[in-house]
């Protein structure tokens, strides 16, 4: 029987127990509990799981074992000839050969072995000093980066402070000069007012005086009609009569004299010379 057939045979003795058994097991019960019991043995029957349940499993429940000693190789025959009886009577047993190859395979492969171990060890040694440097570089560099970081941190703060007290200051020098615009604006206004105020009187009292002195040039023409006429005549109306009246129509250095014209309140200044005539200051 073959150990497939061995197994279901095992799995159909599970799966199939004794009649007289379940009779028994039945009659403990009442009526009204056979059909429970009948299906908590269906359910709850074991099963025989074996190694391998079907050909080509995908997987072992145990692991496979090397085995320590080889198997003895027997020589079957595979000729009918004439040394096959011999080779049968002697009972000469086949040699495994391979026993000594892998021993020598296995010495190479040791030799190999403790060479590369030595250059892993040696690797792995440079890997732990190069894994220190690297860590103690690392750390010096945090360190200086960081020294050097807090230094320009430090310098940036000053910086943002020495600007700020600039600020305040440009701040307040603005805020005077602002005062101070402010101040020569209101400045600016009375003097400008002041300014037409004079103007105006200026141009009344050379008003007044264009009208005394022509007053006085007709009143000295008077004293001269008469002087001419009279014998008698007072040192008061003769020198009144010879007084020279250029000197007070004199009002500018320039040779050639005008006649004002009347007085302009748009204009600042007044034109009392052809030199002067068109650069008259205007108002805004």
């Amino acid at each position: 029987m073959d150990l497939i057939d061995l197994y279901h045979a095992d799995d159909e003795h599970f799966a199939s127990p004794d009649i007289n058994d379940n009779q028994a097991f039945v009659h403990k019960f009442p009526n009204g509990a056979e059909k429970l019991q009948k299906a908590s043995t269906k359910m709850k029957k074991p099963r025989f799981v074996p190694w391998e349940p079907f050909r080509a499993a995908p997987s072992a429940d145990r692991k496979g074992q090397v085995p320590m000693e080889m198997p003895e190789l027997i020589p079957y025959p595979t000729k009918l000839d004439e040394d096959s009886d011999r080779c049968s009577s002697i009972g000469e047993r086949l040699v495994d050969t391979r026993r000594n190859r892998t021993n020598e395979k296995d010495c190479d492969r040791s030799e190999k072995e403790i060479y590369l171990e030595k250059q892993l060890a040696e690797l792995k040694s440079e890997l732990e000093i190069e894994r220190k440097l690297n860590s103690e570089l690392k750390r010096l560099m945090v360190a200086t980066i960081s020294d050097e970081l807090q230094g320009q941190v430090e310098a940036l703060t000053e910086d943002k402070i020495r600007l700020a007290h600039r600020v305040e200051e440009y701040t307040e020098r603005l805020l005077h000069e602002d005062e101070q615009v402010d101040q020569l604006l209101i400045d600016r206004d009375v003097w400008k007012c002041k300014f037409l105020a004079q103007s105006i009187r200026t141009d009344e009292l050379n008003i007044r005086l264009e009208f005394l002195l022509g007053m006085l040039r007709d009143a000295q023409r008077v004293v001269r009609e008469m002087c001419d006429g009279a014998s008698n005549v007072s040192k008061d109306a003769t020198y009144l009569a010879n007084l020279d009246l250029a000197s007070f129509f004199t009002r500018s250095p320039c040779d050639e004299r005008v006649q004002r014209k009347t007085p302009n309140y748009a204009n600042v200044t007044v034109s009392c010379c052809p030199k002067c005539f068109g650069r008259e200051i205007h108002l805004l």
